[in-house]
């Protein structure tokens, strides 16, 4: 899990992926602090992405900025 700052409050993003399907089935969930809240990004195929948790766009720059 690593520490990512959105909106002046720090939030936890951690990865996981299939075992033995890894370039193909990800997931990576972000933590608000507290746990009051969780949001996801999905990734299959190697690129489809599904979002999780109704994230709002500074939301899911925050992903994605933790995931690169």
């Amino acid at each position: 899990m690593v520490e990512v700052p959105v909106g002046g409050e720090t939030h936890m993003l951690a990865w996981i992926c299939e075992p033995h399907n890894c370039a193909d089935s990800q997931i990576y969930v972000m933590f608000a602090p507290e746990a009051r809240h969780a949001w996801g990004l999905l990734i299959t195929g190697g690129s489809d992405r599904h979002w999780l948790g109704e994230p709002d766009d500074a939301m899911k720059a925050a992903i994605v900025s933790g995931i690169e």
